[in-house]
């Protein structure tokens, strides 16, 4: 059986934004396209960035902000204030971005995800987003091998 790499089972498709736009944007444009995150670029198209669910969490709009044990609002960190209160993506982002090349082996890819706890992985060539391996798209490999298996003893 042929090594899978992360090139086989991602997706071409990322669904991307600027680190300008603003946090609801960001908010409205997963949800539309039913995604957990979105991949920040800059002007010149370079990955600088992952925004995702997580960082909507604790928002003072939903009444998530920190609580201390004693049920009073704790003192925030800078950059936990910034995290809770930021307007735009560039506030919120994670950028310290974990991220594989094309042809990173998918066991790799799927320890990643498993012990990063990611529910998807951006794939890159020379420093450019090129796509993304979901948790999804493990399970799609999955589901592909045993089908294959299953019509060559058939």
């Amino acid at each position: 059986m042929k090594e899978l790499k992360a090139c086989d089972v991602m997706s071409g498709d990322v669904v991307s934004i600027s680190p300008k736009a603003t946090v609801i944007k960001a908010a409205k444009l997963m949800l539309e396209n039913r995604v957990s995150g979105l991949a920040v670029l800059d002007d010149d198209g370079w990955l600088v960035g992952v925004v995702s669910e997580a960082d909507f969490l604790r928002r003072p709009e939903i009444g998530t902000q920190a609580i201390d044990c004693d049920g009073t609002f704790e003192p925030l960190e800078a950059s936990h204030f910034l995290k809770s209160y930021g307007r735009y993506v560039e506030d919120v982002m994670t950028t310290r971005v974990a991220s594989v090349v094309k042809n990173t082996p998918l066991a790799e890819v799927a320890d990643m995800l498993e012990t990063m706890r990611l529910k998807w992985v951006p794939v890159t060539e020379h420093g450019r987003l090129v796509g993304r391996v979901s948790r999804a798209g493990v399970l799609q490999a999955f589901v592909d091998a045993v089908d294959r298996s299953a019509a060559l003893a058939a």
